[in-house]
């Protein structure tokens, strides 16, 4: 590997002791080089050519392989292990963040996880509404229902109009 695109995107073997996973770790590789790229893409700047822009784009296209990104790690880790890279001081607030930060990245798995899930439900309540409408228009459409609906007495009053006339009682209108 002739240059490391890590160092190509500023990174140094201090990434190592953020205690990411390597997922993580190539996640958060791709998307610096991804968001250094965008910063000085030509788009951005009427067209204009910036240096940066063949660098950091030669150093996105790189990490897109995981060959190469471990390759990259892997000499990171050489580094640190001969000392050109000590480890870094933190603070207590600089943990604190580093563990909320990652807090934050569980967090955001389980809410897609769940927002994923409810997505699926209102989806089945969708087809479930349009089978219900479905349903409801063959009834209204059905002879049996129309039969019903054109009855103009109701047939409770009926019946007991007739029951009024049978034993002789007087009806109310009259």
């Amino acid at each position: 590997m002739t240059k490391n695109p890590l160092t190509m995107i500023g990174l140094t073997p201090v990434i190592l002791g953020l205690g990411l996973t390597q997922d993580e770790l190539y996640e958060y590789c791709i998307r610096t080089a991804r968001t250094l790229f965008a910063c000085v893409h030509p788009d951005r700047h009427h067209g204009t050519q910036r240096p940066e822009a063949l660098h950091f784009s030669a150093a996105f296209a790189l990490l897109k392989d995981r060959q190469v990104f471990h390759a990259a790690i892997t000499e990171f880790q050489g580094q640190r292990r001969q000392g050109s890279a000590p480890p870094p001081h933190r603070s207590h607030a600089e943990d604190t963040l580093r563990l909320r930060f990652q807090e934050l990245q569980r967090r955001n798995v389980v809410l897609m996880g769940e927002e994923r899930k409810l997505r699926e439900r209102v989806h089945h309540l969708e087809q479930v509404n349009a089978i219900l409408r479905q349903s409801v228009q063959q009834y209204e459409a059905s002879p049996t229902n129309q039969r019903a609906t054109h009855s103009t007495i109701p047939r409770g009053a009926a019946a007991t109009n007739g029951a009024k006339r049978a034993t002789g009682l007087p009806d109310k209108e009259g």
